[in-house]
């Protein structure tokens, strides 16, 4: 079976208070409900007029307010807003989202509860979820002065998950659009 890829068509329900771009009730950003489909992306042509733009990077169509990131390649926002790019996680983020150096990651709320947090987060290491990369028990045996950047490299210009040393730690394994990351 293809690996299925989001369109970034807005579906609208017109039977839905929340899930549509009318009535008092819908959502600023409209509708998050989107079309997955196995159908390349480039080959489908979103209108103009219902706020789509072509954006030749992804050589797909997208939503006016999805702005191409060139850091991460791609128009990250999946939900109707203009991400921002975070450097200090090197991943696109809503807007709203603020830096928490302790979680290493952007988050929704200022002074939340970072163990608490830490806990429902997938580890840009070894991609289980239940810690981040300080706290990873699959990596904590390698001894490293890293406190910022890139916890394999020491580089303050990317993170773990796109660092071009994690093939000499994990092997990596995608099917169907889910990676599997073994340590070795």
């Amino acid at each position: 079976m293809p690996e299925l890829e989001m369109c970034e068509y807005r579906i609208n329900y017109t039977n839905h208070l929340r899930y549509t771009n009318v009535g008092k009730q819908s959502r600023f950003c409209g509708s998050p409900v989107r079309l997955f489909t196995n159908v390349p992306l480039r080959l489908l042509q979103l209108p103009p007029e219902e706020g789509y733009k072509y954006c030749q990077k992804c050589d797909c169509y997208t939503a006016k307010e999805n702005l191409h990131c060139n850091r991460c390649g791609k128009c990250p926002s999946v939900n109707g807003q203009t991400y921002k790019h975070c450097e200090s996680c090197d991943a696109c983020v809503k807007p709203n989202y603020v830096h928490c150096s302790d979680c290493r990651r952007c988050t929704q709320k200022e002074g939340h509860n970072c163990s608490f947090y830490q806990t429902k987060q997938h580890c840009w290491m070894c991609g289980q979820k239940g810690h981040i990369e300080t706290k990873c028990p699959n990596f904590r045996k390698r001894k490293t002065n890293y406190t910022k950047g890139c916890l394999l490299c020491g580089k303050r210009n990317h993170r773990e998950k796109r660092c071009s040393y994690r093939s000499k730690y994990f092997r990596e394994q995608c099917f169907m659009n889910e990676t599997t990351i073994q340590c070795l």
